[in-house]
């Protein structure tokens, strides 16, 4: 059985249907959609296994760190 082009084509899967690291553009590209705001900066951390910190200015005018989790690329917290 093949697999479908849109899942062999995922940049974020591995030929074992594993999710590997995403990059910072993804970080950055994943707090852009929790947020509606602008990236200001993102910050790569691996002490608590892959993640990335992202600073987001809101629509509302407000600075935001988001945490987000290197492997499902959702937020943290």
């Amino acid at each position: 059985m093949l697999a479908p082009a849109a899942f062999a084509l995922d940049p974020h899967r591995s030929g074992n249907g594993s999710r590997q690291a995403m990059d910072r553009d993804a970080a950055a590209a994943a707090a852009r959609r929790a947020t509606g705001g602008r990236v200001l900066g993102v910050e790569r951390r691996r002490g608590n296994g892959d993640e990335y910190r992202v600073r987001v200015l809101t629509p509302d005018g407000t600075v935001r760190t988001l945490e987000i989790d290197g492997r499902s690329g959702g937020p943290r917290r």
